[in-house]
């Protein structure tokens, strides 16, 4: 395991963005579509951040609590985090790049929702704030529940924040969309908390690499 990786994620940075020109995208309560495996590169219609290089901080305010103590929105940054990508992930206290919280809604049609902010130059897809949330009000789906599922849904909202688009690849991005992801909690398809190659770990490491 890489320690100097998963001790970044357990510092508290931050730094502050104005935004505007927001984008929502929402995991829905819909049944689950059977559609053919795909796996190339999943980019939320160019959505990113306007960063690039080999080392590309990420700093995230985790106003449920859980990073870095623990939890389900916890275990879906480290598992994010802990792949074989250039984006670095930081925990911090305040309002800084990508904001992940919970809220309780009942009568919402949402399960999940990220909202993406671009700045002066929205037209490049720049990224220049985010939004990730769970509406606590859905417990369960995909044939998961409890943790697994809130873990899922801050898996899939915390994906799109970075600029991946649900994709049929058998993990937490399919999550609701997908038969292949029924059940699967994490990112990428070979499984949990796996410092690995996938199809994740590509589509970020070229989304983001060469930048």
């Amino acid at each position: 395991m890489d320690s100097s990786r998963k001790a970044a994620l357990r510092r508290s940075l931050g730094r502050r963005l104005r935004a505007r020109h927001v984008v929502v995208f929402a995991a829905l309560v819909l049944g689950l579509l059977v559609l053919a495996p795909v796996a190339d590169a999943h980019q939320w219609n160019g959505w990113h951040w306007n960063r690039g290089g080999s080392y590309i901080p990420i700093y995230v305010w985790d106003q449920t609590g859980g990073c870095p103590s623990g939890g389900p929105s916890n275990d879906a940054l480290y598992d994010v985090y802990y792949n074989p990508h250039p984006l670095y992930i930081y925990c911090t206290a305040d309002h800084s790049d990508i904001s992940l919280f919970s809220t309780y809604e009942p009568g919402a049609w949402y399960c999940g929702l990220a909202e993406v902010w671009g700045s002066w130059d929205f037209w490049n897809n720049h990224i220049s704030h985010a939004h990730s949330r769970w509406n606590r009000a859905c417990t369960s789906g995909g044939g998961l529940s409890g943790n697994a599922y809130a873990q899922q849904i801050y898996c899939q909202e915390f994906g799109h924040a970075l600029g991946l688009e649900h994709s049929n690849t058998y993990d937490c991005m399919g999550g609701s969309y997908y038969s292949g992801s029924n059940g699967k909690y994490y990112i990428g398809n070979t499984g949990a908390y796996l410092y690995d190659w996938d199809h994740v770990s590509s589509d970020l490491y070229w989304m983001y690499r060469y930048h």
